[in-house]
């Protein structure tokens, strides 16, 4: 069976060289971080936390934000 974590490896296979980053918010989908690992990516992760009702905020991402960062979730 094909599924949402399928398309997630292909997406990343596309895209990622080995040692970029890659953000992914936390709490987030389980397959993104083994995903990433698999092709050499390095996680950032950005908290969304309970007091912004679990939503990423813009002072969050800017923070998180690299040179090297290629992708977000």
């Amino acid at each position: 069976m094909v599924g949402s974590s399928e398309a997630v490896d292909l997406a990343l296979r596309a895209v990622i060289d080995p040692g970029d980053e890659v953000l992914i918010p936390a709490p987030s989908y389980i397959a993104y971080e083994p995903i990433t690992h698999l092709h050499g990516g390095k996680i950032v992760e950005v908290a969304a936390t309970i007091e912004e009702q679990l939503k990423l905020t813009p002072q969050a991402l800017q923070a998180a934000i690299t040179p090297h960062l290629i992708f977000t979730s």
